[in-house]
């Protein structure tokens, strides 16, 4: 199994996350790349975890703001949960849509395993 994506979003700060346009260059070619090298690999796209949704539904858990501080889990997108940054998101630019964690909206809608 390979993962690509969550690294791109879930980063120390906001401003060092991946860009949508290196994303889908990074995707692609990572993609590419496994095609070549393994031919006959059957390969299953899926979402990126919807970081949203978890901060959405644990934001108000004192147990999982503990855990993301101390942890330092995704501090670009769970830094300071219960504060309005955090809210920010559903009615922010287009950096920050209701699911922020953007990149997969950059990659064609049905992907497969031929990337030519």
């Amino acid at each position: 199994m390979i993962l690509m994506g969550a690294n791109d979003v879930c980063t120390s700060t906001e401003a060092s996350m991946t860009s949508v346009a290196n994303f889908r260059t990074s995707y692609k070619t990572g993609l590419e790349t496994l095609s070549k090298g393994v031919p006959d690999a059957r390969i299953d796209v899926s979402s990126i975890p919807n970081i949203f949704n978890l901060w959405s539904v644990l934001h108000t858990s004192t147990a999982a703001q503990l855990t993301w501080g101390l942890a330092k889990i995704c501090q670009s997108m769970l830094a300071e949960p219960t504060s309005e940054s955090a809210s920010r998101w559903a009615a922010a630019p287009p950096r920050r849509s209701p699911n922020p964690v953007t990149p997969c909206r950059a990659l064609p809608a049905t992907p497969t395993a031929r990337v030519h």
